[in-house]
């Protein structure tokens, strides 16, 4: 008997632990179990630029306005997700050295009298200071803005919101509502926000990164396919921004594309070399090429960069997870839960690890807390389906795939994990239907045309099984 779980069998008393398999930890690592392969890596959101003071009439001439109490320097970016060296997602709150100071707001000019329910905002033209008052789309679109800055985004949302109700066009509101969503980790609403904003006519390279942040973090394949699109557009328009560099590397990097991924990675560092972000990235490409020393140098740069930041510690216990050296991994992950108790990767992390240490009850539980943290996570329901799996809780383990595959259509993993569990139990036809589905996703795993090829062969199919196990072998030989 073959010591390969997927390879072809004689004795059909073996179909039992291949699926049971299917559904632990090793499956997840030979199918590229997201918390392992596919890990986030924090993603920097892009300030959205402030607009000059709207004109109260259209025969007003041009104002421009003064930094002022109204008007801020960028604030530390939302909070950001990626996945980490055991393949998980992140999320980042990226602290500003010096944060700006505000300058007095010059006093309005005399004689100006803002209007019931308008507020007074310092503008000048080019000859003269002068006040002048807000709209109520103006003056809401303001107090979202300054809620943005005091990094309040559920008063941020609902401040957005009411500028919507007063000008639903706006891509301005439509932008910032996006971001205020995405920092509180709503990424599907973010999206439809961001959707929203491109149809009013944002056309800016923040956007950009900013919209393929949200649909990288979504977890979904055709979204993280889409992200590259958008970082790539992104870049375009401003050839110097390294987060966005950054998080096209990971992207990259999730698509297996690690040479492409690693030049994209050592130019965010080249355009930022004090970027935790991007020698995050950068260490997280090494990793996967295998080149760990130099992966935990770039890991400890970044830490030394935001000693502070979870994300830091996440990636750094990714490339120890890689390199099987689980307790070095778990210690990050706690340092990067106590960093962050609200954020679902570092629990996820854990997780995983508790699941490569053989203790799938612990993981369990900490896949749980993680999708209290984020409940439409596709990663987090296929992860507890594989704990519950693990521990021989199939009646546990099925509704958690069922849901990583309503949440996520484009992914395999599901199908292939509830596959393995129905042909365990010998419900055969639902087996049949599993696995057909995985190989209509993902139609170069030899693993799981090698499992239908079993489940054929349960079924008394010789032909069809042979057939199976045929293309199996050609894909393993690369045809």
């Amino acid at each position: 008997m073959s010591s390969h779980p997927f390879a072809p069998h004689k004795s059909l008393t073996f179909i039992a632990s291949l699926f049971l398999l299917f559904t632990a930890l090793p499956a997840f690592a030979q199918y590229g179990h997201p918390g392992v392969t596919v890990d986030p890596t924090p993603l920097v959101q892009a300030k959205r630029p402030r607009q000059p003071a709207l004109q109260s009439s259209a025969s007003r001439p041009p104002v421009t306005r003064k930094t002022t109490s109204l008007v801020t320097p960028p604030r530390p970016p939302a909070p950001i997700t990626t996945k980490t060296g055991d393949g998980t997602e992140v999320v980042i709150n990226r602290p500003v050295t010096d944060p700006p100071v505000r300058p007095n707001a010059p006093n309005p000019s005399p004689g100006v009298t803002p209007k019931a329910g308008q507020d007074m905002i310092p503008v000048t033209d080019q000859t003269s200071a002068e006040a002048r008052p807000l709209s109520p789309y103006e003056a809401v679109l303001a107090q979202a803005e300054m809620s943005d800055d005091a990094n309040d985004p559920k008063a941020a949302a609902e401040l957005y919101r009411k500028a919507l109700d007063l000008k639903p066009d706006s891509g301005d509101a439509h932008w910032g509502l996006a971001d205020a969503l995405y920092a509180q980790h709503n990424y599907d609403a973010a999206i439809k926000q961001y959707e929203a904003a491109l149809v009013a006519g944002i056309n800016e390279a923040g956007f950009d990164n900013n919209f393929a942040n949200a649909l990288f973090r979504s977890g979904t394949v055709a979204n993280r396919e889409r992200s590259i699109g958008l970082y790539q557009q992104a870049i375009q328009k401003d050839a110097h921004s390294s987060d966005s560099f950054a998080g096209l590397a990971n992207a990259l990097r999730v698509q297996h594309k690690l040479s492409e991924a690693r030049q994209t990675a050592e130019r965010a560092v080249q355009l930022k070399p004090d970027s935790a972000l991007a020698h995050s990235v950068l260490g997280r490409v090494l990793a996967d090429q295998k080149d760990f020393p130099n992966a935990i140098g770039e890991a400890n740069k970044a830490i030394s960069l935001a000693k502070r930041e979870a994300f830091a510690w996440i990636n750094l216990g990714g490339i120890h997870y890689l390199q099987g050296e689980l307790m070095e991994a778990l210690k990050a992950y706690l340092t990067a839960r106590s960093l962050d108790p609200d954020w679902a990767l570092p629990y996820n992390n854990l997780g995983n690890t508790w699941m490569a240490m053989g203790r799938p009850p612990d993981a369990a539980r900490n896949f749980l807390e993680a999708i209290k943290r984020e409940p439409n996570s596709p990663t987090l329901y296929n992860n507890l389906g594989g704990a519950y799996a693990a521990q021989g809780k199939f009646g546990e383990a099925v509704p958690a795939f069922k849901r990583g595959a309503e949440l996520d259509p484009g992914s395999a993993f599901p199908h292939a994990n509830l596959g393995g569990i129905f042909a365990d139990q010998r419900r055969l036809p639902e087996a049949l239907a599993e696995f057909t589905r995985a190989i209509e996703l993902d139609q170069v795993n030899p693993k799981y045309h090698t499992a239908l090829g079993d489940v054929y062969k349960l079924m008394g199919k010789k032909k069809e099984s042979q057939a199976a196990y045929k293309r199996a072998q050609e894909l393993l030989k690369g045809k």
